[in-house]
């Protein structure tokens, strides 16, 4: 074992190219980064998927589809 799976957990998803559907939301969010993952709450920081509580660090390149309620409304790929 290399670590723990706390070593895992961040408290800041970095986003290249964050697209959304229509306008940017300002508000909470939820965040899909594995397809079955459960969705993370959180909202965007500066380019940045910030979770309320630290979650499972993602790869590089991986999308991020961000959920406001049940509807897709943006997404990126992870730094």
């Amino acid at each position: 074992t290399v670590g723990s799976k706390a070593d895992l957990l961040t408290g800041q998803l970095d986003l290249d190219d964050l697209a959304w559907t229509a306008s940017a939301v300002a508000g909470p969010l939820t965040a899909q980064a594995s397809a079955h993952g459960r969705p993370v709450p959180g909202q965007i920081v500066d380019g940045a998927f910030v979770p309320d509580e630290p979650m499972r660090r993602v790869a590089p390149g991986q999308s991020v589809v961000l959920y406001e309620d049940d509807e897709v409304v943006g997404g990126a790929p992870a730094r």
